[in-house]
């Protein structure tokens, strides 16, 4: 039997940034249907300002709904306020120290500090990035 040879259309650059942005697009709106159907169901569903609530359908779904604030402060004028006023109690503030690896500097071993370099990189874990691919409308 005679092989065939089947041609395929590879898309153009062109073609995929068109189809890219169509994807972004749809996907823009589904993000704004999505939250505009929560907050229809969560108004239906009710329940405390705070914390969740669940709510079983006839046909088995649950659904839950939670609740809840974002809190911004300027931590460092209420440390100044605890220490200004004396307070006998410790202001409701958390500190946190983390450690993170310095990318630059770590990559700057590598032709400094060959041998130190390898030692350092059997600690070090390196992942691809999501790419990203940014679209900008052409100006009118």
């Amino acid at each position: 039997m005679p092989q065939t040879t089947v041609l395929v259309h590879q898309p153009s650059l062109e073609d995929l940034v068109s189809s890219l942005a169509t994807a972004k697009a749809a996907e823009e709106l589904a993000k704004q249907q999505r939250i505009k159907f929560e907050e229809l169901v969560a108004a239906k569903v009710g329940g405390p300002e705070e914390g969740q609530k669940t709510f079983d359908l006839e046909d088995g779904t649950k659904i839950t709904v939670t609740r809840g604030f974002n809190f911004a402060a300027d931590c460092e004028a209420i440390c100044a306020l605890f220490r200004r006023e004396q307070l006998d109690t410790a202001p409701p503030v958390a500190t946190k120290t983390t450690m993170k690896l310095d990318e630059p500097a770590y990559k700057a071993f590598a032709s400094r500090f060959p041998s130190v370099y390898e030692q350092i990189a059997k600690h070090v874990t390196v992942t691809l990035k999501k790419i990203s691919v940014v679209l900008k409308a052409p100006k009118a």
